[in-house]
């Protein structure tokens, strides 16, 4: 009998039912948001799969971000190898321009 008269006070002082009904409230606000979030950026992913011309149904998402991620890659490294072979033709052109100076110079000495 005692036991189950300590057991009965403890019941009444435990703050347990309390506390978690706040804790569950806020938690089932943000569980809500985040659930809407993420069906929106399902619609979203699922828009941006078909522009790019992909079938939403057969395209694995890791996929299609791996081969923009790739693609990426790929169009910044031919930009930068365009930058070099530009500059590149630049300086050719200034040598040359630079030995058709001496050239004109010297036949000007003549």
């Amino acid at each position: 009998k005692q036991w189950y008269q300590r057991r009965v006070r403890e019941n009444l002082d435990d703050q347990f039912g309390t506390r978690m009904s706040a804790f569950l409230e806020v938690a089932n606000d943000q569980y809500s948001k985040l659930e809407t979030a993420y069906q929106s950026m399902g619609k979203y992913v699922t828009e941006l799969i078909t522009y790019y011309g992909e079938d939403p149904k057969k395209t694995n998402i890791e996929d299609f971000f791996s081969d923009i991620i790739t693609f990426c890659n790929d169009f910044e490294t031919a930009r930068a190898e365009n930058t070099k072979i530009k500059e590149a033709k630049k300086r050719e052109e200034k040598q040359k321009e630079m030995k058709e100076m001496e050239k004109k110079k010297k036949k000007k000495k003549k």
